[in-house]
């Protein structure tokens, strides 16, 4: 293996604080492109089927009845879950849905069941929902968007409280 002169360590560190700064201008350039997208007048995308705050208030309510009822969470676990930005208020909920589809997934491997008729799991529809409600306070727009039609929850979710909210 060959030595490092000095020159070579001087000529590396040079290059790897160009990086670095290169890296934090193109950080910085993101987020201020980022920032401005979100400051236009508009709605974000993913609130436009909603069209108003009263769907978007019934839609919220729906998702925290959902946790509170059907999860078994207290209202401000479903408050934070659904409304701070940080990651970890939602960990909880998240992992309940996660055994939500787990037990829907299992479920469905036996013939007959009928696990969401029966009101023994959720659907994946109603799931998807309420990981995209969860997602919405963390992402960006073009984020949450992407979680959108990557699910196909294009349209705005039904109001499923009486169905699903019931306890077991």
């Amino acid at each position: 293996m060959k030595k490092v002169t000095a020159k070579g360590t001087s000529d590396g560190r040079k290059r790897l604080a160009a990086y670095r700064r290169a890296q934090q201008q193109t950080k910085l350039d993101l987020i201020e492109s980022a920032r401005a997208a979100a400051a236009n007048n508009f709605w974000p995308e993913y609130l436009w089927p909603d069209g108003n705050d009263d769907a978007w208030f019934r839609r919220k309510s729906a998702i925290s009845d959902l946790i509170k009822k059907r999860g078994g969470f207290s209202h401000h676990v479903s408050t934070l879950a659904l409304t701070d930005s940080q990651w970890e208020t939602k960990e909880p909920v998240a992992s309940w849905l996660r055994n939500e589809l787990r037990l829907l997934r299992d479920a469905e491997r036996q013939s007959g069941t009928a696990p969401v008729r029966r009101n023994r799991a959720l659907p994946r529809s109603i799931i998807a929902d309420a990981a995209i409600e969860l997602l919405e306070c963390i992402g960006g727009e073009s984020l949450v968007c992407l979680f959108q039609e990557l699910l196909d929850k294009r349209s705005p979710p039904k109001i499923y409280r009486r169905r699903f909210c019931s306890t077991r």
